[in-house]
């Protein structure tokens, strides 16, 4: 789902932020997710990116949803 990715972003980046350093907003960081989505040619939804809805969105590759791969 696409919160995953959210918190992923939120708790990890930038890489070696400060703790001091102001914190990045929730709609900044949801900007960031679109940002990547739309660099990535993901077709846009019907509205835009709200936090209460990224729990339902699946994240999927071009070719739907597919097994993930296992490890050798």
């Amino acid at each position: 789902m696409l919160d995953g990715i959210y918190g992923f972003i939120k708790e990890r980046m930038p890489l070696g932020r400060s703790p001091n350093l102001n914190p990045i907003s929730d709609p900044e960081y949801l900007d960031l997710v679109t940002f990547i989505l739309k660099s990535n040619d993901f077709p846009p939804g019907k509205s835009d990116l709200a936090l209460e809805n990224l729990k339902t969105i699946r994240f999927v590759g071009e070719n739907g949803p597919e097994p993930y791969p296992m490890a050798h």
